[in-house]
């Protein structure tokens, strides 16, 4: 009678620290994600940097020299972005038309949610700076 209430208790214990592993990382998750929507692209900067650092321990003058070689990369990137939108967003159409395409009708309702979305994006995150 009584090893059962152990094995409830210590159950109910397990399934407490799971729920609140989950819960904690959904939100650090979503916290990370919106940092990531309010910094903007140049986020992805630092978190390359930091993950190098910790990767390869990197002394504090090769850390200034890697910071400067991604933030020159993603200038590069950016460039070639606003250099090309136009054929990447002429690119972007055409495949969601070509998936469009596929979609059979009982799909049609969330494809035309989903391709909202995927648009409301590009226009937010697709113009060049």
């Amino acid at each position: 009678m009584n090893s059962w209430r152990i094995w409830l208790g210590l159950a109910v214990i397990f399934l407490s620290g799971l729920l609140t592993g989950v819960l904690g990382v959904g939100f650090y998750l979503r916290h990370t994600l919106r940092s990531f929507q309010e910094q903007g692209p140049s986020a992805l900067d630092g978190v390359v940097v930091k993950g190098l650092d910790w990767k390869l321990d990197l002394s504090d003058q090769q850390r200034v020299q890697v910071t400067a070689a991604v933030e020159d990369t993603h200038r590069e990137f950016m460039r070639f972005r606003a250099e090309h939108h136009d054929q990447l967003m002429a690119i972007m159409t055409a495949a969601l038309d070509r998936l469009e395409g596929l979609i059979e009708p009982e799909q049609q309702p969330a494809w035309r949610r989903i391709r909202e979305a995927v648009e409301a994006h590009l226009t937010r995150f697709g113009r060049p700076p």
